[in-house]
């Protein structure tokens, strides 16, 4: 059973209702093609925000522990996510992201790998170009912005930036430096698309090409 249509049209009331939301950029989604999406990463909301202006299914990894309880298993399916078996290769899981992006579906994927607990937007993680890079798809950026904490009628700006194709990412599955270049394309398209105002800094690698661990503020409020 998928109970993505009916989750999806009875969430996107209720964000509506909960919050003061404008979507900007909508014209940059690929309508002919799969892919995956990506945004900054602040709350759980945040898939629910990103979702909603997209009309092929959105589905999303979780971790394999999941769906080794019934109900919960069951409940993650129905709405498009499927197990990963997190900190080693999963051939699996990249069959499975492949077979969904390839019949015109969306994997949202979100680079930063965990929650920002102030806001500010982090170093990406390789998750979103290694993937893109063995399916061979590219990746729409999002940038979600609200100023302070989340709460009720807040004025969310969930903004779609112009859409990074395969070619544009340039992604050799085999190269650790391509994936890292890409990887930060993808985030950097991502605080170029939030409302500056709503972060601090944004720490990227100095030297992306050859991994550079200094970090640096690109941006102050």
């Amino acid at each position: 059973m998928n109970l993505y249509p009916l989750a999806k049209a009875l969430t996107y009331i209720y964000i509506r209702f909960m919050y003061k939301i404008t979507y900007e950029g909508l014209e940059n989604i690929p309508a002919d093609q799969g892919f995956i999406l990506s945004s900054n990463h602040q709350t759980f909301y945040d898939p629910l925000f990103i979702a909603h202006k997209v009309k092929p299914q959105m589905h999303f990894m979780a971790k394999a522990e999941f769906f080794d309880k019934k109900i919960v298993g069951w409940l993650f399916r129905s709405l498009g996510a499927f197990p990963v078996q997190r900190g080693k290769s999963d051939k699996s899981a990249m069959d499975t992201a492949r077979k969904i992006i390839e019949s015109g579906d969306v994997m949202a994927i979100f680079p930063e790998g965990t929650r920002s607990k102030d806001g500010n937007p982090m170093r990406p993680k390789p998750g979103v170009a290694m993937v893109a890079g063995m399916v061979g798809c590219g990746v729409q950026p999002v940038g979600i912005s609200y100023m302070g904490r989340l709460r009720f009628r807040k004025k969310v700006t969930v903004r779609y930036a112009p859409f990074l194709s395969a070619r544009s990412l340039a992604i050799d599955a085999k190269s650790t430096a391509t994936i890292r270049r890409a990887s930060y394309m993808v985030m950097d398209a991502i605080v170029g698309a939030m409302d500056p105002d709503c972060y601090d800094t944004y720490s990227k690698a100095a030297d992306k090409e050859k991994g550079d661990k200094t970090t640096h503020a690109d941006h102050d409020s």
